[in-house]
């Protein structure tokens, strides 16, 4: 599992990279992982996004929705990550009201 957290304007979720270690000629020069931010936080950001008006802010939020269902199975949280699940697919259907309502009940479940 990765175990880095990767947020830019072009990705936000876990690294998907399988070998993380600088190769010769590698044509990144920052390495942009940081330490995953605790799962309640990104629910929070997700919230946020699922009212944003920004072009952008429908991917950024799907991107959002894999990587914290991925993270809560990972920490043992089979309902919150089924909340999630949910939550993406009325999103998906355009029914922001209650991706919202299933994304606050898959933070009750965080603690």
């Amino acid at each position: 599992m990765a175990n880095k957290w990767i947020d830019n304007n072009k990705y936000i979720g876990r690294d998907r990279r399988e070998d993380r270690r600088k190769r010769l000629f590698d044509r990144r020069r920052l390495d942009a992982t940081t330490e995953p931010p605790p799962l309640h936080a990104v629910l929070r950001r997700l919230r946020v996004l699922l009212h944003d008006s920004d072009p952008g802010a429908r991917e950024r939020a799907l991107q959002l929705f894999a990587a914290s269902a991925a993270t809560a199975t990972e920490l043992g949280l089979p309902r919150c990550a089924g909340a999630l699940q949910r939550a993406e697919q009325a999103f998906r259907e355009a029914d922001v009201d209650d991706a919202e309502a299933l994304v606050a009940e898959a933070m009750n479940y965080v603690g």
